[in-house]
């Protein structure tokens, strides 16, 4: 059995494709559900910012860094305001709204009060069975940004 070879340019651009390919597919994780007892608690970053939910609607932050230019008002260092869990309101084009009446969700909004420029938002999405948290700047996009928050054990809200 004789074997064809294919010219280096053929077979670069072949492995580049599938490289292309497998990075693309698959790559975002899948959000979860969690609930509200699930959710209260302490969530830090590996780089020291922390998320504390509690289960009356509010959250208290401290060592959050975020990019200015991403989301315009929000706070670094030390912060405070409302959750709920984004939920379907029902309308045509599957249009989504914070509920604060809602038990459960993958997509949890927190807004900051008391701000200079006002109220800033922003998303976390719920991922790897609950068990993590990633900010989500763009609704098609689970998580944004590199950094996860995880639950600090045996701290609940």
């Amino acid at each position: 059995m004789r074997y064809r070879r294919f010219p280096l340019a053929t077979r670069l651009f072949a492995l580049a494709t599938v490289l292309l390919l497998s990075a693309c597919g698959g790559s975002e994780e899948p959000r979860a559900v969690t609930d509200i007892g699930s959710l209260t608690g302490k969530w830090a970053t590996g780089a020291g910012a922390s998320l504390v939910f509690k289960a009356d609607h509010t959250f208290d932050s401290q060592g959050l860094s975020l990019d200015p230019a991403l989301v315009r008002g929000c706070p670094s260092g030390t912060g405070h305001g409302n959750w709920a869990f984004f939920v379907d309101e029902g309308t045509p084009g599957g249009l989504v709204g914070m509920d604060k009446e809602a038990q459960s969700g993958e997509t949890v909004g927190v807004t900051f009060r008391d701000m200079p420029l006002g109220d800033c938002s922003i998303t976390l999405s719920v991922i790897r069975d609950g068990s993590v948290l990633c900010v989500s700047m763009d609704p098609d996009q689970v998580c944004s940004f590199k950094e996860r928050f995880t639950r600090v054990e045996g701290n609940r809200g």
